[in-house]
């Protein structure tokens, strides 16, 4: 079932997708992408209804296009997500990079009076 998705994130899906597979988004790399995909996702679906559109939407000013929403979720499952919404949810929301710094070990250590003090 047809799904509106916006372009930009599209785009951002589309880029990701060619730095994982370390090819570009021409005719042949989209052939390899579509190849580590699997048959769920041709080069000419690529091609067809996401480049193609997504250049003549940036021209147009159109900000969304409607696609198969399973398709498009099989794309962000490639670069290790459980869905396009997910995809999109971290895009949006990255994690931050001094939270990203602060892994390890860490202890903490409580210190105790060994006087009570009554009052």
């Amino acid at each position: 079932m047809a799904k509106s998705f916006s372009i930009q994130d599209l785009q951002v899906l589309l880029d990701q997708l060619s730095i994982k597979a370390g090819e570009s988004l021409d005719h042949y790399g989209l052939g390899k992408i579509s190849e580590e995909i699997g048959e769920s996702v041709s080069q000419k679906y690529l091609y067809d209804s996401l480049i193609r559109p997504i250049k003549s939407s940036q021209k147009n000013g159109i900000t969304e296009l409607k696609l198969s929403e399973d398709k498009i979720d099989n794309l962000a499952k490639y670069l290790g997500f459980d869905n396009f919404k997910h995809f999109v949810e971290t895009q949006n929301h990255p994690i931050s990079e001094v939270l990203k710094s602060l892994v390890g070990t860490y202890y903490s250590y409580i210190r105790k009076n060994t006087k009570c003090i009554d009052t």
